[in-house]
């Protein structure tokens, strides 16, 4: 079952990286945190929403396990940008409820994903439903 999750509530709390990038907004995708994503691939049941969202997209992208409501996206194909998606994540959520309650449901949650320049990127939750 889908859980709702106010999108106002979302942005009120403030859920980008800290250091949020001043670029421009490049792409955006949205992905169902199914069961499946709560679990490592070796099964262990994952304890941070930042690794849900991580396996996520090594789901989608590496095992090809994707939900319906999985969005392509063209930057988390790469290991080492889906590492630093968990870490960007992982200070965003830092002692937030909504972590906790990505952990222990499946949700919908959407991204923008920020031109950092140089290389790098940024990534901000938009919505989650």
């Amino acid at each position: 079952m889908k859980h709702l999750l106010c999108v106002a509530a979302l942005l009120v709390a403030g859920l980008t990286t800290p250091a949020l990038a001043q670029g421009s907004v490049t792409e955006s995708y949205c992905a169902y945190l199914s069961t499946a994503d709560h679990y490592n691939s070796k099964g262990a049941r994952l304890t941070s929403a930042a690794q849900v969202i991580r396996q996520d997209r090594a789901n989608f992208h590496r095992f090809n396990l994707r939900d319906d409501a999985d969005d392509w996206d063209s930057l988390f194909a790469d290991a080492n940008n889906r590492g630093r998606l968990e870490k960007l994540m992982n200070a965003a959520l830092k002692n937030d409820p909504l972590g906790d309650y990505i952990v222990n449901n499946d949700v919908i949650v959407c991204f923008d994903i920020i031109d950092g320049g140089s290389s790098s990127f940024d990534v901000r939750l938009v919505m989650g439903e």
